[in-house]
């Protein structure tokens, strides 16, 4: 390599290095080993800025573009992948404050609520995919004050116990899938041999289908138990889905999976 080229590439080098910045989640400075944001910076020299996310270890799949001038105050969106807008909302301060929107698949705007030192804060709404009305609130600081529900045809929902219901497993609640899994494991034969033990951490989604999907783990205390947790987990048989703001919904949980030499 020609010595020019080589000063070249290094000068690129040097200068993305240069260009990237690390924020924790609260647009504080800090080191790429604790940072939540990853800034790179516009290479234009204007003020729209890509970000990328790294949550329990891994970056996430979607990115944000945020317009601002010190990172405390400005306009930001959130996007998919694949480019389709997730979130657009706005900083004051280093806290959400102002319109707050959300997006699901195909463009259908799910959620629309009003933000204030990162708390909702007056009126939040719910869409269906048809566009009408499935949950309208009034916050005060993050906390419901008073809250409707309409059912897809329009109508007033009655029974208002029924809006938000967490997951079933086989009919009972979560406690019900960790005897399940607890007796479907295998303890690995090299995890007993070094007597190695504890708690692996999963993260998974029910789908608005019932199904698992998107099994990962947190932490481990070793791989081959996160190994097992994880094959047995993702052998689930379908679940009753959530209902989230009266709409059938895919839901995120945390599970622990216990490995205990003497019994599970």
């Amino acid at each position: 390599m020609k010595r020019s080229s080589l000063l070249a590439l290094l000068f690129l080098i040097c200068s993305s290095l240069y260009a990237q910045e690390y924020f924790d989640k609260y647009w504080t400075k800090c080191s790429s080993d604790t940072a939540f944001y990853f800034v790179t910076r516009d290479k234009t020299g204007g003020n729209c800025h890509h970000i990328k996310m790294k949550h329990n270890g891994k970056f996430s799949k979607e990115y944000l573009i945020y317009k601002t001038d010190d990172f405390r105050n400005g306009e930001c969106t959130r996007f998919r992948k694949n480019g389709d807008t997730v979130m657009h909302f706005f900083y004051k301060d280093a806290k959400r404050d102002g319109l707050l929107r959300i997006w699901k698949e195909r463009g259908h705007l799910y959620k629309k609520a009003f933000m204030k030192d990162d708390f909702e804060d007056g009126i939040t709404e719910y869409y269906y995919p048809n566009s009408k009305i499935s949950a309208k609130y009034l916050m005060e600081k993050g906390k419901v004050v008073e809250s409707t529900f309409w059912n897809e045809d329009g109508s007033e929902l009655d029974d208002v116990r029924l809006a938000n219901v967490r997951p079933k497993f086989q009919g009972k609640d979560e406690n019900a899938f960790i005897r399940w899994v607890a007796t479907r494991l295998i303890y690995p034969p090299d995890c007993v041999r070094l007597n190695i033990e504890g708690t692996v951490l999963l993260t998974f989604k029910i789908s608005a289908k019932g199904l698992v999907r998107e099994v990962s783990a947190i932490k481990s205390p070793h791989f081959q138990l996160e190994a097992e947790a994880i094959r047995v987990v993702e052998s689930s048989p379908a679940w009753t889905p959530a209902v989230l703001h009266n709409q059938v919904s895919e839901i995120m949980l945390v599970f622990p999976v216990i490995f205990k030499k003497r019994g599970i």
